[in-house]
This record gives structure tokens, C-alpha cells and sequence, in this order.
């Protein structure tokens, strides 16, 4: 074995085990992929002095002050396009180009008790109802597939969890009928 695959091997060994002793409430908060590019369960350690505001002292007061009126979010969304959509992971994937993707990423805070979220786009906070589809989310996880059918007047999405066999129908957001299915044979691992 050469000297750089001995040292990539320790590398990535030690980043392992730095891993493994760092405490949660000390790691940046990141998605779960298993569970949702979208949103983020909040843990109970947040926010974080150091870690979980930006470091621009106006937006950071927006936050704060945000958060000392609405309190701790029950999720943290990112929000990768301009129409707000639901991003499925595949739209993810390097080198794919998102359709109508923002040039940085907006934050939401999901209430999900309220059917509130508060959405942060630069200085700017906007408060809205909590969609249907993005509470599914919250709830289910990404779904494994997303198909939009035009209608006519409207679009429809449907989110598919093969997994559970339950088809989520939503128009503008607004979850509108679920439908269920035999769950596909090893489903649990598939995306589309």
C-alpha cells in the first residue's frame, strides 16, 4: 500500500473517530438524508450561541428576536428554490442543475402545533400558515417520489411513500386527498 493510501486511510479513520466523540450539541446541524434534504428535526440543545446564528449582527438580532417571540421551531426548512417547493434528493445530486434555484438557500422555522412557519430571506421575515405538503415532511420525511399532473386550471402533486403504500394529492400546497396501497417490496431504499 503506497504512503498516500496509508494516509488517506488514517484521515479518514481519525475523521471517524473525531466524529463519533463530539458531542451533538457541538455538531453544526445537518440533514438527515435518510429523512429529508428539506427540513431538520430541532434539537432539544438548540439554538446554540456559536453555532446556530449567523454571524451578521443585524440578521442574527432578526433571528433572535424572531425566536424570543415564537420560540423553538419544531423543524428548520431550507427552502432551495424560488417557488418554495419540495426538493427531492436526486434534484440534489452534484451536477444536476436545479430548476429555479436561489443563489443562497432561504431558512424557514416550522411550528408545527402553531400551523405556523417563519420564513427568514435575507433581512427580511415573513410569516405564513403551515402548507400541508410541507407539514407531510415534517411528518413522513422526503418522499420517495413527487409527480405533478396538469389539470387543466391547476397542478396536482402527488408525494408517494412506496415504503408505507400512501399516496399524499396536494393543489397549492393543500393536501386535498391520501390514498393508500400494497407498501412496494423493498421500497424503504427507493427514490425517485
Amino acid at each position: 500500500m503506497s504512503f498516500h493510501a496509508v494516509a488517506a486511510s488514517l484521515f479518514i479513520v481519525t475523521m471517524i473517530l473525531s466524529g463519533c466523540t463530539t458531542p451533538p450539541e457541538k455538531k453544526p446541524l445537518a440533514t438527515d438524508p435518510e429523512f429529508s434534504v428539506n427540513v431538520i428535526p430541532v434539537p432539544e440543545f438548540w439554538p446554540r450561541e456559536k453555532l446556530d446564528w449567523p454571524e451578521d449582527e443585524e440578521i442574527r438580532r432578526i433571528r433572535k428576536d424572531a425566536w424570543g417571540t415564537h420560540g423553538t421551531p419544531d423543524f428548520i426548512r431550507t427552502l432551495f428554490t424560488f417557488d418554495n417547493r419540495i426538493v427531492r434528493p436526486i434534484e440534489l445530486a452534484e451536477g444536476i442543475v436545479l430548476s429555479g434555484a436561489r443563489p443562497r438557500p432561504a431558512e424557514e422555522w416550522v411550528y408545527i402545533s402553531d400551523g405556523k412557519v417563519v420564513r427568514f430571506e435575507g433581512r427580511k421575515v415573513i410569516e405564513e400558515d403551515l402548507r400541508d405538503d410541507v407539514k407531510t415532511v415534517c411528518t413522513h420525511g422526503d418522499p420517495m417520489a413527487v409527480k405533478d399532473f396538469d389539470m387543466g386550471d391547476f397542478i396536482q402533486t402527488s408525494f408517494f411513500y412506496y415504503n408505507v403504500g400512501k399516496e399524499f394529492v396536494y393543489v397549492d400546497g393543500k393536501l386535498i386527498d391520501t390514498r393508500s396501497f400494497a407498501p412496494a417490496p423493498g421500497a424503504e431504499n427507493m427514490r425517485e
